[in-house]
């Protein structure tokens, strides 16, 4: 996975208070990450001295926002923008602090796992399944190009070494003709495999939130690894949805959520759903929440 782990760091104690994991380590990458933690720790007190930034580490980077008391360190591959990384960073910090003030000695498990869903909210939403997707899988031996559509973002993700425009034409092409059948797979968690003018591709959806194609070899493409990630991708996937709802508005700007959804409720059929995309939509583009209602607010006053 893109993001491998994220941590919360309490600088005075000099312990971790937080840590959420992404499963995509073995066993023995699993003891990389504790040599990683053990060399963070006696640099949290010179990374303090600076707001962010990140670092390499082999062929990953670590991206930290320090916040004062607290850091927030992100642990990801390279390939991953380290903008989106630090974008993301800052964010916890924000939502971290406006929920435990100047912060808990430590975390009960109970709020750990509310805090947890709050971290794959503002992951997924920032950083987005798509990029999951095609990162992850076109790591896989024998894979010859990845195609992701996210249902939800309406967008085309695309990694391979084939041009993403001919890889979105092609794909596009499959969607119209196998999509419902894919889509009628999604419960059962099948995957499709089919012949095509450029060989072989697997079809499978990540329930209501996409379909994945991936170009392969016949030979040489390690099927079993291809179908354990597209199972993480599916559990991103639900966490994506379940984290959308709105209870995770901050009580802060409800009042001002609460009211566009009505305005909403007038212009669309699916309100939630149309001013969550909007909000999305807004947030790629770097706009805070807040900013982004304020935005949004102003648009349907000038449409009303």
């Amino acid at each position: 996975m893109p993001v491998h782990d994220i941590l919360v760091i309490d600088r005075n104690a000099g312990v971790v208070l937080f840590r959420r994991n992404y499963g995509s380590f073995t066993n023995s990458q699993m003891t990389a990450t504790a040599g990683i933690l053990s060399m963070i720790m006696p640099l949290v007190e010179e990374i303090g001295k600076t707001s962010s930034g990140y670092f390499s580490v082999g062929r990953d980077f670590i991206s930290f926002y320090n916040s004062g008391d607290f850091l927030f360190v992100i642990y990801a591959e390279r390939e991953l923008d380290p903008a989106l990384a630090e974008k993301v960073s800052e964010e916890l910090a924000t939502v971290f602090q406006r929920k435990f003030g100047e912060g808990p000695q430590s975390l009960s498990a109970e709020i750990s796992k509310e805090f947890q869903h709050e971290v794959d909210r503002i992951v997924l939403g920032t950083i987005g399944l798509g990029e999951f997707a095609r990162l992850d899988l076109a790591k896989v031996s024998g894979v010859n190009f990845v195609g992701f559509y996210d249902e939800r973002e309406n967008r085309w993700h695309t990694k391979g070494n084939i041009p993403p425009k001919k890889t979105i034409k092609f794909c596009e092409d499959l969607k119209d003709k196998f999509g419902d059948k894919v889509k009628a797979m999604a419960e059962s968690g099948a995957i499709m495999k089919i012949k095509s003018s450029l060989g072989p591709v697997i079809l499978a959806p990540i329930g209501s939130e996409g379909i994945v194609f991936l170009g392969i070899r016949e030979e040489g493409v390690d099927i079993q690894s291809v179908i354990q990630k597209i199972e993480r991708l599916r559990t991103l996937g639900e966490l994506r949805s379940a984290t959308d709802a709105v209870s995770y508005v901050p009580s802060s700007i409800e009042p001002e959520y609460r009211a566009l959804l009505r305005v909403y409720s007038l212009l669309y059929s699916e309100p939630e759903k149309s001013l969550q995309k909007d909000i999305d939509a807004l947030r790629r583009q770097g706009y805070t929440l807040e900013m982004a209602l304020r935005k949004l607010k102003q648009t349907v006053k000038e449409l009303m």
